[in-house]
């Protein structure tokens, strides 16, 4: 299945990791991905370094200092994927991680509305400290109801945007922003 991926990445004065941010994504093994950046009024060297890049699956836009939701509501207007995944500028992502996602995507009896995904936090040195997981490990479709049930009882409930993928239609569909 050839998902097309939209990641949104707000960017406010995050000169000293935006590099390794972007070069994640451009070196992605899947490829059918566009790249939103969008810089909410840094004041850093950001900007020089993020348009630095010839990648034509990156768009960049500016805009005033509005905060994060603001950022990312405006990325999704610019969105046209299949798939939207929202990743702070002071992260990264595994080389295969969106390989790895359309995988268990493609080989769902259906396309999911929401992905739970895992998250590393890994120090400067490389080391990884800490690992946020989900209950549900075993790639199949559940609701949400027995989703946010298991994640309470198991004490693995992680809401954070960046540890979901959301289908752009199921998100036009509901209005959700």
């Amino acid at each position: 299945m050839n998902l097309k991926y939209s990641i949104i990445v707000p960017v406010y004065n995050t000169e000293q990791y935006i590099k390794k941010c972007i070069d994640s994504l451009v070196n992605q093994t899947y490829k059918n991905i566009e790249i939103i950046i969008i810089d909410d009024g840094s004041t850093d060297r950001s900007k020089l370094i993020y348009s630095s890049y010839s990648d034509t699956r990156i768009k960049l836009f500016y805009k005033e200092n509005s905060g994060l939701s603001d950022t990312r509501n405006f990325g999704l207007s610019k969105a046209s994927g299949n798939y939207i995944l929202f990743l702070d500028s002071d992260d990264y992502y595994d080389i295969d991680a969106i390989d790895r996602l359309n995988y268990v995507i493609s080989n769902n009896n259906e396309l999911p509305e929401i992905i739970s995904i895992s998250l590393k936090k890994v120090l400067p040195n490389e080391e990884i400290f800490d690992t946020l997981t989900h209950t549900n490990q075993s790639h199949i479709n559940i609701k949400g109801i027995d989703f946010l049930k298991n994640e309470m009882l198991n004490g693995t409930m992680h809401m954070a945007a960046v540890m979901k993928v959301y289908s752009r239609t199921f998100l036009i569909e509901k209005n959700i922003l």
